[in-house]
């Protein structure tokens, strides 16, 4: 599938892009390209064939490092927001 000149400046329309006549000759190549390689993937039948599953208790888990705050740091948050209370920083509420 090939798409047009025309078509390109579209998507770039709907996308905000403003792009040069190069850019747009480049686009629509590399955009054929892929569209060409999806109607490859289309083609393939999948109802027979099965593919390697993946175990997701195999991953390993993130752990994220704790970092403790230093205190005098914690102090210049607070006294920089607009309002706190029990040594916590109060937002406005977002939900009803």
């Amino acid at each position: 599938m090939t798409l047009s000149e025309k078509e390109i400046r579209h998507i770039a329309h709907l996308a905000r892009l403003q792009l040069t006549d190069k850019e747009i000759k480049q686009y629509r190549t590399e955009l054929g390209g892929i569209l060409r390689y999806v109607d490859q993937l289309q083609a393939l039948s999948l109802k027979k064939k099965i593919f390697g599953t993946v175990n997701i208790k195999n991953t390993s888990e993130r752990l994220d490092q704790v970092m403790p705050w230093d205190q005098a740091e914690v102090e210049v948050a607070l006294r920089q927001a607009p309002d706190q209370k029990n040594h916590q920083i109060k937002v406005k509420r977002i939900l009803e």
